[in-house]
């Protein structure tokens, strides 16, 4: 979980950040989840891959805003993503009814965050990690 959510989001940053500076403009968009703002009980193994991962960006956001590059974090909730065939119809009910919006995210709506922080009109927002989870974790 570590070497993947974690280093593979430090490896990528490194990879693309020389390019973004050269070109003075460059948006570095890491999609994490909840557990990295929350914990959860039993992954403590993700909540402190994806709270790291919070950091790198954060870091990233101070040390790059000079050279125009933006870095943000999305944070979802849980999603409709095929990791939903690991619940059961009872645990997805029970999963809605904590959820004060009252229903799982889509993915769509993941992208469309990461479309507006990619965007130029998000030239002034860096550092920042947005919670999508329906109003689950406030």
């Amino acid at each position: 979980m570590l070497t993947v959510d974690l280093k593979g989001a430090f490896n990528c940053a490194r990879a693309a950040i020389g390019q973004m500076v050269a070109r003075k403009w460059g948006r570095i968009i890491c999609v994490t989840a909840v557990t990295g703002l929350t914990g959860y009980a039993g992954l403590a193994h993700i909540g402190a891959a994806k709270t790291g991962a919070h950091g790198l960006v954060k870091s990233l956001a101070i040390e790059f805003a000079s050279a125009g590059v933006t870095a943000n974090v999305i944070a979802p909730g849980l999603v409709d993503t095929p990791i939903l065939v690991n619940f059961t119809e009872e645990g997805l009910a029970n999963f809605r009814r904590s959820i004060p919006v009252g229903r799982i995210g889509r993915p769509e709506e993941t992208a469309e965050a990461a479309l507006y922080f990619a965007s130029d009109e998000a030239g002034y927002v860096t550092g920042q990690v947005l919670n999508m989870s329906g109003g689950s974790y406030i």
